[in-house]
């Protein structure tokens, strides 16, 4: 993909080759310039949902290339949408909302949208769980509860599908180093929360029986790391099939794990793009969201 723009692309398949269900290889992500470091796909809606580094947006590009604002912005100051999951089945959208304070995150909330509609259900605010908490990612179980990660503090809460937050796990191998967590993903069995810290970057599991149980998963294999810049870190990640995809800036690190356990795992990269934030699976496949995150930061424009 080319360096600069803001686009979706399934990096394994070239540009003109579309999936079994019609979905695009590559898309552009049109309309303002949105920097988003979140993303995922509805496969009942057949359509991409992207949060805003800029404003506190959502917006659906759907797989024919038709695309809005489905939540418009709030209009607070500062605020911006960071990570985000599809409920397909229960037709909703969950979506982490913080407000930026130069480096930090700050006054973090999880906002909740109805996908039929497009209206926003709810929004949770994390303070109700723990004062100064953030929100940067999430993942969502079975039942339709919401994990989220928490940048800034070493805990992760857990809010039900009627919009209660609590701590779920606080354990100081959660704790920030350079840069703390970020994305997150339970494995297939369901066993195990994965959750990344972002610089320098580690991957643990979580037991979903007792969320006191932080392990680091020991990797072996390629290098999982993006280099030591801030902007470089473990990102946004999906299961597709067995496998974790983890975007860093520059590359795509592929986990596979070595048994059930999820405590031993092998890592293979493929690199060359830049500004990646997140993966979502589509159709079987890995797409990655370009977000551009860095020329956010650097305040320099997405490439057209």
């Amino acid at each position: 993909a080319e360096s600069g723009v803001e686009e979706i692309n399934d990096w394994r398949t070239p540009p003109s080759t579309p999936t079994s269900s019609g979905v695009a290889a590559q898309y552009e992500i049109p309309g303002p310039d949105l920097f988003p470091e979140g993303g995922a796909y509805d496969p009942v809606g057949r359509a991409f949902y992207l949060c805003s580094l800029v404003s506190d947006t959502v917006s659906r590009l759907g797989v024919d290339r038709a695309f809005r604002t489905v939540v418009p912005s709030s209009g607070r100051a500062g605020r911006a949408t960071l990570g985000m999951k599809v409920d397909a089945a229960r037709r909703r959208l969950w979506a982490c909302t913080v407000r930026i304070d130069g480096t930090r995150t700050t006054d973090g909330a999880v906002r909740v949208v109805d996908l039929t509609t497009n209206t926003v259900l709810r929004e949770v605010a994390l303070s109700t769980a723990a004062p100064g908490a953030s929100c940067n990612d999430l993942a969502l179980d079975a039942s339709g509860d919401a994990y989220v990660t928490d940048r800034e503090n070493p805990r992760i809460y857990r809010v039900t599908a009627d919009g209660v937050a609590r701590v779920w796990t606080e354990n100081s191998r959660l704790a920030p180093e350079q840069v703390g967590l970020n994305g997150a993903a339970f494995t297939t069995d369901g066993q195990y929360l994965l959750v990344v810290k972002y610089l320098p970057a580690r991957l643990l599991r979580v037991s979903v029986a007792d969320p006191s149980r932080v392990d680091t998963v020991m990797l072996r294999g390629d290098t999982f790391s993006g280099g030591v810049h801030f902007l470089n870190g473990a990102d946004g990640m999906a299961f597709v099939g067995s496998d974790l995809y983890v975007a860093f800036g520059a590359k795509v690190a592929r986990v596979r794990p070595d048994s059930a356990r999820w405590d031993r795992a092998t890592v293979a990269t493929e690199s060359g793009w830049t500004g990646l934030t997140a993966i979502t699976s589509v159709d079987g496949e890995p797409y990655a969201v370009q977000g551009q995150a860095v020329r956010r930061l650097m305040r320099v424009a997405p490439s057209r």
